[in-house]
């Protein structure tokens, strides 16, 4: 079972590690932007980073984080 984030502005969301992240999944952030993956990356055993590309205007963003670190993803149900 997956856990839940409250984004703002957008209310209560199932998440998975960024670690678990696969290229395609779409990330939900504040005020709703949303960022479909494009790969993800070991950086080291607790880090990994997270190539990002905003759906409305195409920019690629790239993130580290922890590879614990929850983000919330659009159309995750409880079964994950």
């Amino acid at each position: 079972m997956n856990t839940m984030k409250r984004i703002q502005a957008v209310g209560l969301m199932y998440c998975k590690a960024a670690a678990d992240l696969q290229p395609g999944d779409v990330t939900v952030w504040n005020y709703g932007s949303c960022y479909k993956v494009a790969s993800v990356a070991t950086v080291s055993k607790a880090y990994v980073n997270v190539t990002m590309v905003n759906v409305l205007d195409g920019k690629v963003w790239t993130r580290r984080a922890k590879a614990s670190f929850q983000i919330a993803v659009n159309g995750l149900g409880a079964e994950g």
